[in-house]
């Protein structure tokens, strides 16, 4: 398996007893964020360091 492939991002929840919707999934790669957005995550499209520290931030996930 590999992403973008749903079962990918479910056999890691399953794993790793993850919850889509709790988990933050960060990727620099559009249709990666986009297959772990569909599965519910919170899918995160990595540019640079500052936006995802914002993101993190707004996400309550950095102070």
């Amino acid at each position: 398996m590999a992403k973008p492939d749903p079962l990918l991002f479910l056999r890691m929840a399953e794993v790793h007893h993850l919850t889509p919707q709790r988990t933050v999934f960060v990727d620099d790669t559009p249709h990666n964020v986009e297959a772990a957005s569909a599965l519910g995550f919170i899918a995160l499209r990595f540019s640079e360091a500052t936006q995802l520290r914002k993101d993190l931030r707004r996400l309550g996930g950095l102070a």
